[in-house]
């Protein structure tokens, strides 16, 4: 409900914090009757709505106002400068306030902490913004859409530690004074803008920082700073789609703190070093397609820590290193478009426990851990690496319990899908164009799937049963191409607005007269779908009409090997000429009776296997499981 206008009542009222619940109704007028006594306004989290009253500037012992996360419209006050000699805090972060940022900020004498992102203001940063210099501590003006340059008043702030002004669409270049805020700026963020110009090395005299984001702007082209290397506080560069050229810096890997580096996109020449292996602290490496090549470096099992390795999109080549199965804290695992030999190791040891550090998922600290290798694997990316092999069998076990999203298409992998182990979490199974083989049954223990892609492959038998079931609560479903036979559950098809397409029917063998309602309704191949393909029907027409062409061409060529010139066997003489045609006709025809086999031999299959439970293969009959 709304905030009660009694509040305003409370004429000692000094602290009102009504932060994080359900308040409605925007901000009453009557706050202003505590002008005198009321010195902390927090009201962060709540659906207020509306502007922000005028009222607000004549609370005149106001020290700290948080107004973030409310829906809060209109603009900021102009009238906020009444508040010079008091307010040390505003934020009004996470809102939908608009028009520009009012220069009456810059009056605000005792303002250390200043909040302004995530809202809708435009204009640019203003020039004044300078007059704050002996007392601001925190600027955040990020996800605005800022535009104009960086004013180089920034860089007389003299206490500044976070400055962050991300996702604006901010031009120029980064001031080269930037440097003179080497004492105390811990945290610089200016990624998603439009800057442009070099990335000035004055930012290596930044020795405090711990934070570095300059991704995605218009840098001019050119390396990375070798002197970053100097920063040894530095926990974090993010340093992606910023047009960086050159070898990747070796000793960035030195860094004693850094513990995440982003630098994909780039345009970077030669390989990974080496001294990715030994890096004191790092657990996120992200460098998918910035240009590096050669091989993933074989030591990369050394680096106990690393949580999430990106690698996608590099012209990498040589083998997967076994050690790349053995980080016992890796939760991600990229490598999809390198051009990789071999396949995934078939044995990985799970018994040793190894000791890493990790970050803690809720205060996101650094902490010691223990466990076995790949026991926190949620992701692993390989699609479209050239690797060839079967699918090792660990994959689908309790080992990596934590797996949710395998996605190993576009590859030659072949034999049978893993065996999920009873409670397996996989969500997403990711396997087109392989030439996997055997049935879906392994996957029953996958009853958290919500994305199931196999098409382009080897897969016979069944359509399970259990799987029908799970379709309608899945999202994607696609198994076209394959060797699937026997009838369609009637349960099929995806759940009503699903986000994802199901495929189903083309390129198989099903027997239904007619479709599930689910496929006929959502399928694309159901259109062309012709009464199933267990009935042997259409591939007895096609064979006799292949038998008929053949005796035809037979008789048609009683003579055609029979040499030129009447003979007993050949009276009227046959022209070389009408040898080689009907020599030609007998070609077409044995190929047109070898053609006609072929659905004879795919139907009778699908009878055998769905009625009577064997399957056929070229030489022989054997008793088989269907698939349930």
């Amino acid at each position: 409900g709304p905030i009660p206008t009694a509040i305003c009542d409370l004429t000692a009222l000094t602290n009102l914090y009504l932060h994080a619940n359900e308040l409605k109704g925007g901000i009453p007028v009557c706050i202003g009757w505590l002008n005198r006594t009321l010195a902390v306004l927090a009201l962060t989290g709540n659906p207020l709505g509306g502007p922000i009253p005028a009222v607000i500037c004549d609370l005149t012992v106001l020290t700290l106002l948080h107004l973030s996360s409310n829906g809060l419209t209109g603009g900021i006050p102009g009238c906020i400068n009444r508040l010079s000699h008091t307010l040390t805090n505003l934020e009004l972060s996470d809102n939908d306030l608009s028009g520009h940022i009012p220069t009456a900020i810059c009056h605000l004498n005792a303002l250390t902490t200043l909040g302004l992102y995530s809202n809708s203001l435009t204009g640019g940063i203003p020039r004044c913004i300078g007059q704050l210099n002996s007392t601001l501590t925190a600027l955040g003006l990020g996800l605005n859409p800022l535009g104009g340059s960086i004013p180089t008043d920034i860089c007389d702030f003299t206490l500044l530690a976070i400055l962050y002004l991300s996702s604006n669409e901010l031009t120029g270049e980064i001031p080269g004074c930037i440097g003179q805020l080497n004492r105390t700026l811990t945290f610089l963020a200016m990624d998603n803008n439009r800057l442009g110009g070099p990335i000035p090395t004055a930012i290596c005299d930044l020795t405090a920082l711990s934070q570095v984001e300059l991704s995605s702007n218009n840098f001019v082209a050119g390396p990375i700073p070798a002197c970053i290397c100097s920063l040894t506080q530095l926990e974090r560069l993010f340093i992606a789609q910023a047009r960086r050229t050159g070898p990747l810096p070796s000793c960035i890997f030195e860094l004693p703190l850094l513990i995440n580096i982003s630098a994909g996109r780039n345009r970077f020449t030669g390989s990974i070093p080496p001294s990715v292996c030994t890096a004191p602290a790092l657990l996120f490496l992200e460098l998918g397609s910035s240009g590096l090549t050669g091989a993933i470096p074989g030591c990369i099992g050394q680096a106990v820590n690393l949580n999430t390795l990106r690698l996608d999109g590099l012209a990498l080549s040589g083998p997967l290193p076994p050690g790349l199965f053995s980080l016992p804290g890796l939760e991600v695992l990229v490598l999809s478009g390198a051009s990789l030999t071999g396949g995934i190791p078939a044995e990985v040891d799970f018994s040793r426990q190894v000791t890493y550090v990790r970050a803690d998922a809720r205060t996101g600290h650094l902490v010691r851990a223990s466990g076995a290798a790949l026991g926190q694997l949620q992701l692993l990316g390989l699609v479209g690496c050239g690797l060839t092999g079967m699918l090792p069998p660990w994959l689908g076990s309790s080992a990596v319990a934590n797996l949710t999203v395998l996605a190993i298409g576009g590859n030659r992998f072949s034999g049978p899908l893993p065996l999920m182990a009873g409670g397996s979490r996989l969500q997403q199974l990711i396997a087109p164009n392989n030439e996997l083989d055997g049935t879906l049954a392994p996957l029953r223990g996958a009853t958290a799937l919500t994305h199931l892609e196999v098409s382009h492959n080897r897969i016979t038998g069944r359509f399970p049963g259990w799987l029908a079931e799970l379709s309608t609560t899945m999202e994607v479903l696609e198994a076209t191409f394959n060797f699937l036979s026997c009838d369609l559950p009637a349960s099929t098809g995806l759940a009503r607005g699903a986000a994802g397409p199901l495929r189903v029917v083309a390129g198989n063998l099903f027997g239904n007269t007619e479709l599930p309602a689910g496929v006929a309704a959502a399928d694309p191949g159901a259109a062309s779908y012709h009464g199933g393909s267990n009935a042997l029907t259409v591939a007895g027409v096609v064979f006799g009409g292949a038998l008929v062409v053949a005796a035809a061409v037979a008789v048609g060529t009683r003579g055609v090997l029979v040499p030129h010139g009447p003979t007993h066997a050949n009276p009227d003489g046959v022209t070389p000429s009408l040898q080689r045609v009907l020599a030609a006709a007998t070609v077409v025809a044995g190929c047109t009776l070898v053609v006609g086999l072929l659905p004879v031999y795919a139907s009778a299959t699908a009878v055998l296997t769905c009625r009577y439970g064997w399957v056929t293969t070229a030489a022989f009959l054997t008793p088989w499981n269907p698939g349930d």
